[in-house]
């Protein structure tokens, strides 16, 4: 069945039969309301094309008996009331046809009605100029023959048919100059029907004296011109269509009252230019935004949609993201923020530094709406596990948020970015929030505690872990080999990182579950408690020296205090030929893990990476990569044919920052811990709760220990530490138990890899980089080897220094802490180096970037990338600064010739030789450089093939006293 269409009938009528034949596919029953019956004829020979097999929906029309109409209908919507079906009622409208008997039909389908001058406009967009559309439905009364008529008379004319060419490919020919294309009036006038633009455009851009002017144009500029032109007004076309409040400025007023098909038609250009043409399109929008400089003077946040065509538009969101963060409206925040950065804004793209603010919103956006959430979630708790079962139902959601926002505040809050006093600020805001939110749930915890005990029931008791978690997977009748990490100072909310990360993989099982640390939260006590170092009823013997340090347990058999002894008393209890003790970084560079393994029960793993960092002073900018070299060795001990494993910890931790509150009490050289003392005696206040040792179920020792109620620490003297543990709060507390079981071994691959790694400089906010590049080494097979491959970095060369991840470029990502990169594809990484807490400051130092891959082990050899790379000393002052700009008064570089710009034209040589000195220069320097203003607009036309050349980026900004170029 052939619907019908242009061939068969006049424009307008094809139009109307295009859009009936989607209605009723979409719809089902149509009926019609022609009050003025209008399409009478129309229909008439619609309901003839349905007869003969050329329209593919039934026709039934009034033609004066509703008893002809209704037994017509009989056969037709008998069963089923919304069948596709259309029903033309002529001389009806809303009202009158709730007396007719085709109401019932009307009630049970949709109406359908159309305006004539409507459709007249609808069918001649984008064919006819808008002053002949309007010119011809002022007429007055008309018929659709006679829109029919008049269509095709003023499409029909003849020339070229520039109609075939997108408008993209046709910006194209007009910026080269193709000589194949007619006149520019006729170019003009084509691009006025397809995009409908207002007849005053041209002067309203003040396009028009250049256009026209004196005549001396060639061809090729004024194809140029156009090509600004049609550009200009699809950017004020989406601008106004994105706009959510009335306009203030009526040179846009036309843009508004487009058609549906042309403003799709101008966004799709407009989206076009952005991704292809981003050095033009900048120069356009920002020369285009300073002739509608009103609206950006009264735009609000709240006002402006989701793209941002114009550089103010995202300017003013930042600064109304900041704004809500400071008045806790988190959502409104939270929502800038991702639109921003999910949708690719051009803007954020141009400068890499306007997107380390918005990530830095985002993540500050994320933390407000997970306090809010869980604003008191311990508030009525009547036991510890309750409190516990609590938090481990999305209560860590806060703090997980909170260590990923200060992670992003450590790489990427530095006085470059846009608005960096604001973001701080509202940094600063967030953080002292969420320092009251921890500081709330410890002091409800200590009180649940106080009340309830301070020990958990037996099957949440750290105590139990090995007997009831370890010992059990050993003694399984298939004799597979069980794989313990015992991972310093692991978040309940770190392990679910693992988690989410192992859940996706095919035929495994990841649990996670939680137990509670012994007190107090430090490792020489939990660490040990990992161990079957219980007694009787489940009692510990701690063995404390006379300094009051906890130092480990004692058992029937021998003091555990170390990784080996630990092991020791490990095999004691599950047996097996051997019983192997591996750091994480011995798995991360074994040989043959295979054999190293092979007649063991159990293999243990100790990590005290996320310990030593924190307690350094550079966690956040590795906890991370730690997480990711956990996951990197559990990949290649399955490798080696391990398939079950068991990941805890011994304490979790608290992240401070200068708005923590010290206590004062006792001497500040007292050998305890910022979060804990061990006294003889028992002291309880507002601030301190006291736990006797023995309600700890602790042997032989007598003593109590003291903990702050809240998130405070115990004055010792020095800097406020931002890694704490010891005390008595959740986060402190939880330890996950994550238990992943492989029903298989994993594909595995030949192939070796080999990695291409160089500096990379070309960011303009000087944020040091590498470009990466993997591929397969030649000769190796890569069947079943993997896509891409997660790549950690590390520091070599420069004692003391630290490496944290700034940003990945696609087609690369972060990945918690890794950097994952596709096989046989280039990536760009951007990272900050300096030096680790409290080490003195000294010189500026060179290092190296090194490479390697965790979970590839043997396949992947470490590789250090090209070039060097700067560690700043401790204590180097970071202030923002500002690009030079030229004045009236600076001298202007008129050199012949620079290194790396002989090749550019004499005018344009003197441009870019003031840039490279000077960074910035404003248009009344630039015309006195190359001469004239004319010179000036081609200058700016050619920028893009001059920034080439020069081997550098130029941005150009409209300002209140002309354009300024500026170097990127």
């Amino acid at each position: 069945m052939v619907e019908i269409g242009q061939d068969n009938w006049g424009q307008t009528s094809a139009t109307l039969s295009h859009e009936l034949t989607h209605e009723l596919r979409r719809s089902g029953l149509l009926v019609w309301l022609d009050p003025h019956a209008h399409f009478t004829s129309f229909v008439d020979e619609l309901a003839g094309a349905w007869a003969e097999g050329e329209f593919p929906f039934p026709v039934m029309a009034y033609r004066g008996s509703f008893l002809e109409l209704m037994l017509a209908l009989d056969g037709h919507l008998e069963g089923a009331e919304n069948r596709a079906l259309l029903i033309h009622m002529p001389g009806f409208n809303t009202d009158t046809i709730k007396t007719t008997p085709v109401f019932e039909h009307y009630e049970a389908g949709k109406c359908y009605q159309k305006n004539l001058t409507t459709l007249v406009r609808e069918a001649a967009a984008g064919k006819v100029t808008p002053e002949a559309i309007e010119a011809f439905v002022a007429q007055g009364e008309f018929t659709l023959e006679k829109a029919d008529a008049w269509l095709k008379s003023e499409t029909s004319g003849g020339g070229a048919d520039l109609g075939q060419f997108a408008l993209s490919e046709l910006w194209k020919r007009l910026r080269s100059g193709d000589a194949a294309l007619p006149e520019p009036a006729e170019v003009e006038e084509h691009l006025r029907a397809r995009q409908g633009i207002e007849v005053g455009w041209m002067n309203e851009t003040g396009l028009s004296v250049m256009y026209r002017g004196d005549g001396e144009g060639s061809a090729a500029e004024r194809y140029a011109l156009l090509a600004d032109w049609m550009t200009s007004w699809a950017l004020a076309v989406e601008y106004v269509r994105d706009l959510k409040r009335p306009l203030i400025m009526g040179m846009l007023r036309p843009a508004t009252e487009l058609q549906g098909s042309l403003v799709e038609e101008c966004r799709e250009f407009a989206s076009f230019l952005r991704k292809n043409e981003q050095s033009y399109y900048a120069r356009i929008a920002n020369e285009f935004e300073g002739l509608i400089g009103e609206e950006a003077h009264h735009a609000k946040p709240e006002d402006l949609g989701r793209i941002d065509t114009f550089r103010f538009e995202e300017r003013i969101i930042l600064e109304g993201a900041l704004a809500a963060l400071g008045e806790t409206r988190w959502e409104d925040a939270l929502t800038w923020a991702r639109q921003r950065l999910e949708g690719g804004s051009f803007w954020i793209e141009q400068e890499p530094a306007r997107r380390a603010s918005w990530e830095l919103v985002q993540a500050a956006g994320e933390l407000g709406v997970l306090l809010k959430r869980h604003d008191d979630p311990l508030a009525g708790a009547m036991s510890v596990d309750e409190a516990s079962a609590r938090y481990a139902d999305k209560v860590w959601e806060v703090d997980r948020a909170h260590r990923r926002m200060e992670q992003e505040r450590s790489a990427k809050l530095h006085p470059s970015i846009p608005e960096f006093a604001r973001v701080r600020g509202a940094l600063d805001g967030v953080r002292e929030l969420y320092q009251a939110w921890v500081g709330q749930g410890a002091r409800r915890f200590n009180g649940i505690c106080e009340t309830y005990g301070f020990l958990p029931t037996e099957s949440r008791q750290q105590r139990w872990f090995f007997e009831q978690d370890v010992a059990p997977l050993t003694r399984q009748p298939d004799s597979e080999v069980v794989a313990l990490f015992l991972v310093d100072a692991l978040r309940y909310e770190m392990a679910v990182d693992l988690m989410e990360h192992l859940t996706p993989l095919t035929s495994t099982k990841v649990r996670l579950d939680h137990r509670l640390a012994e007190l107090p939260t430090i490792t020489a006590v939990g660490m040990n408690a990992l161990a079957p170092v219980q007694q009787s009823g489940g009692r510990l013997s701690p063995v404390i020296s006379k300094q009051g340090r906890f130092q480990g347990f004692k058992t029937a058999h021998t003091p555990v205090r170390t990784p080996e002894t630990r092991r020791k008393m490990m095999q004691h209890v599950v047996g097996g030929r051997t019983c192997p003790l591996f750091t994480l970084d011995e798995v991360l560079t074994h040989t043959n893990l295979t054999r190293a393994v092979a007649g063991a029960a159990l293999v243990v793993v100790h990590s005290q990476g996320i310990d030593e960092a924190g307690e350094q002073g550079f966690g956040q900018m590795t906890f991370e990569q730690t997480l990711g070299q956990i996951r990197g060795a559990m990949q290649l001990l399955r490798q080696a044919k391990v398939k079950r494993f068991v990941v805890t910890a011994d304490h979790g931790f608290l992240l401070l920052d200068g708005t923590t509150r010290r206590i004062p009490h006792g001497k500040t050289t007292d050998p305890n811990g910022a979060r804990w003392r061990l006294y003889d005696h028992k002291e309880t206040s507002d601030d301190i709760v006291s736990v006797p040792l023995k309600s700890l179920q602790y042997n032989d020792v007598e003593g109590f220990l003291l903990m702050p109620r809240d998130a405070s620490i115990f004055d010792r003297g020095g800097s406020t530490p931002d890694f704490v543990h010891g005390g008595n709060s959740l986060q402190e507390r939880m330890v996950p138990v994550l238990r992943v079981t492989h029903a298989r071994d994993p594909g595995g691959s030949t192939a070796t890899y080999h990695i291409e790694a160089t500096k990379d400089e070309s960011r303009a906010d000087n944020v040091p980089g590498i470009s990466v590049h993997v591929r397969p080494e030649q000769g190796t097979l890569d069947f079943g080897g993997p896509a891409e491959v997660a790549l950690a970095l590390e520091v070599s060369g420069a004692a003391d220094a630290v490496l944290e991840l700034h940003s990945v470029e696609e087609p690369g990502r972060l990945e918690s802490g890794a950097v994952v990169v596709p096989v046989g594809q280039e990536v760009r990484v951007y990272f900050n180096l300096r030096l680790a807490s409290g080490v003195k400051r000294r010189p500026d130092q060179r290092a190296r970037i090194t490479l390697h891959a965790p979970g590839l082990g043997g396949q992947f050899k470490a590789q250090e990338a090209k070039g060097w790379f700067v560690v700043p000393g401790v204590g180097v002052d970071m202030q923002p600064t500002e690009p030079g700009l030229a004045s009236e008064s600076t001298p202007i570089d008129d050199e012949a010739t620079i290194t790396g710009l002989e090749a550019l034209p004499e005018g344009p040589r003197k441009i870019f030789a003031h840039l490279a000195r000077f960074d910035a220069i404003s248009e009344a320097d630039a015309t006195r450089l190359i001469g004239s203003p004319r010179a000036l607009r081609k200058f700016v036309r050619e920028l893009d093939a001059y920034c080439k050349v020069a081997g550098f980026k130029v941005m150009v900004e409209q300002t209140p006293a002309g354009k300024r170029f500026e170097r990127r």
